[in-house]
């Protein structure tokens, strides 16, 4: 975006005397490098559309491009039928729409995080009519003459409906109240039956073959405040209604985001499968006490168990090694045993021979040792971490200062979420493990 600036591309080449195939050409960069930086602070914590301006460039038009050459005299007018380009300028359409009520909204959206009462009834009016006018907008210029056959124009259709859903949640999002006994019954489920459209919608959009090839952007935009709402919800009220179907939603989101069970590295994924695993205890409990039965368990309740009982078996056995060790400094360290001379005025134990790792510590993946014990569960100063760990036990719960056995008795307000998916994106641990010093 820097560069970009840099090039004068904020400014529209209109203004600038350019001729109109090259100023079609940097609206449509400026405007595909501007959506990807808005869902990149998203991801960094910050507001999304918190720099979106009235006075962008004009946006890319919807045409082929076919119809775009050097030395065009005029552009030629926008089709109102699908063409190479309508999934980048609906996007695009949905930039412009941001821009134009950035200011207003981005006020409002302030006030809700805060959780007051200023995002009045009238506030949440006006919103809620700004997205009708969007959908409106939508719907006749780019969606009613998409063909499903067409992968790119199903593609279209899928995301514009899911982004006009997801507007609408965030209008409503639950944290604008300050608890959850003042949501009226009517905004509950209407935020309830959004978040399931929600998820549906993003499923149809991994699972379909035909837009395989666009997997990697749907992926991109998984909303994980719709599914920390969605598990919060059945984990309150586990019998609520279509709760059988929602589970089958959360599991198949699982299915096509394996990395969401596989990579632990990221608190967000723990923390998330801690509320997917306490949502699913009190279905159990809900159903013990109402003398039903269930039917069936979802796959990655299964592989979430299975993570959790490995922690805690892991953890246990480093626990006592650690009191076994509980040393200032050490010689060296080799996957399986500690060796080395310990001097008797430190307060130790002396050795004079290999100390073998102890049975309950025994682990298969001497990597996922070195990198658990540079967590902090030896004294601080042994070991220094850098890097991106690679090829670690995806098993092993390595997500510093949280994992699934810590969390399981707590419950988080948003703004706990805030901050992990504000982290979502950071590594913790690698497999270089440097030895202080004083060890060595």
């Amino acid at each position: 975006m820097r560069i970009a600036e840099g090039m004068g591309l904020h400014r529209d080449g209109s203004t600038l005397g350019l001729p109109p195939f090259e100023s079609e050409i940097r609206r449509r960069i400026w405007w595909q490098l501007k959506m990807h930086e808005a869902r990149t602070a998203e991801l960094s914590g910050l507001a999304k559309f918190q720099d979106f301006h009235a006075d962008f460039p004009k946006r890319p038009i919807n045409i082929n491009d076919e119809e775009l050459y050097p030395g065009m005299s005029l552009l030629a007018a926008e089709s109102a039928r699908p063409t190479d380009m309508i999934f980048c300028a609906f996007r695009s359409e949905l930039g412009n729409f941001v821009a134009r009520h950035a200011v207003k909204f981005g006020q409002q959206e302030k006030y809700s995080h805060l959780g007051d009462d200023r995002s009045s009834k009238t506030d949440m009016e006006e919103k809620d009519e700004a997205i009708n006018e969007l959908e409106e907008m939508l719907e006749t210029r780019y969606l009613r003459y998409c063909d499903p056959s067409e992968p790119l124009q199903l593609m279209t259709m899928l995301l514009a409906r899911a982004c006009l859903n997801n507007a609408r949640f965030l209008a409503h999002h639950p944290r604008r109240w300050g608890n959850e006994e003042q949501i009226p019954e009517s905004e509950r489920q209407y935020v309830w039956t959004l978040s399931i459209k929600l998820l549906e919608q993003h499923n149809m959009m991994q699972s379909t073959h035909q837009l395989q090839r666009f997997s990697w952007h749907v992926t991109y935009y998984l909303q994980w405040h719709v599914f920390i709402h969605i598990l919060d919800t059945l984990r309150g009220n586990p019998y609520m209604q279509d709760s059988e179907a929602s589970w089958h939603l959360v599991e198949s989101i699982y299915d096509n985001n394996p990395d969401m069970v596989t990579n632990t590295k990221k608190p967000l994924h723990v923390a998330v499968g801690n509320l997917c695993l306490k949502a699913w205890t009190a279905r159990e409990a809900a159903c013990v006490e109402q003398g039903k039965s269930i039917t069936y368990v979802p796959k990655n309740i299964i592989q979430l168990r299975e993570q959790l009982e490995t922690t805690k078996t892991r953890r246990k056995g480093h626990n006592v090694w650690n009191g076994v060790l509980g040393a200032s400094n050490m010689t060296k360290l080799a996957p399986y045993k500690l060796m080395g001379e310990v001097n008797d005025k430190n307060g130790l134990i002396e050795q004079s021979a290999p100390l073998q790792y102890i049975e309950e510590a025994s682990v298969q993946d001497p990597k996922a040792d070195l990198a658990y014990l540079s967590t902090g569960e030896f004294e601080e100063g042994i070991f220094s971490v850098s890097g991106t760990t690679t090829d670690m036990d995806p098993h092993f719960m390595l997500a510093q200062h949280i994992s699934l056995e810590d969390t399981s008795d707590q419950n988080f307000g948003w703004a706990y979420w805030d901050a992990l998916l504000s982290d979502s994106n950071v590594s913790y641990l690698d497999t270089n493990v440097y030895f202080d010093d004083r060890a060595v």
